[in-house]
């Protein structure tokens, strides 16, 4: 019975050595490899100039950004990708995004663009874009977040959702 106790702790003692919170620090903050985040989970591009809206005078054009959680001291290249599943449109057809955004040395964030080509006026509250971030240049930054696992599924990329409006 002895043994039996001791073998159960000593297992335990072992797996605790592998506790993913060992990264949080006890002020409660993350002191693990540095990762990139979209800056939010929905987006709305409005097919009109929009300066306030949209972050820039062209129509139908969206400024966004992704950001990271500090700083590097060098040129951080992040490649997104469309979310087939979760997208209704055609990519290079009903609208177009930057594929590869940069956040700079020594900034926390980094921008792309998110375009609408021809979206047919009775389709445009139809259409979405949903985009995740498929990888980085650097190998020691985690490229993106990924949502709570579901039973029986395969845990999923965060991923931010554009709608259009006039």
């Amino acid at each position: 019975m002895k043994k039996l106790i001791l073998t159960i702790i000593a297992l335990w003692s072992f797996s605790a050595c592998d506790n993913p919170y060992d990264l949080v620090e006890a002020d409660k903050t993350y002191n693990g490899k540095p990762f990139v985040s979209l800056n939010a989970e929905q987006g709305v591009v409005y097919l009109s100039v929009n300066e306030d809206k949209n972050n820039t005078d062209r129509p139908g054009v969206l400024k966004d950004s992704l950001l990271i959680n500090r700083p590097l001291d060098h040129d951080l290249t992040v490649t997104l990708e469309a979310v087939p599943s979760e997208t209704r449109g055609t990519v290079g057809k009903n609208f177009r995004f930057d594929v590869q955004a940069v956040i700079k040395a020594g900034k926390s964030y980094g921008y792309y663009t998110v375009q609408v080509l021809d979206l047919p006026e009775d389709q445009i509250s139809q259409n979405k874009l949903s985009l995740c971030i498929k990888s980085v240049d650097d190998t020691d930054v985690i490229a993106g977040l990924y949502g709570l696992k579901k039973k029986n599924e395969e845990r999923k990329k965060h991923f931010k959702t554009y709608s259009f409006k006039k």
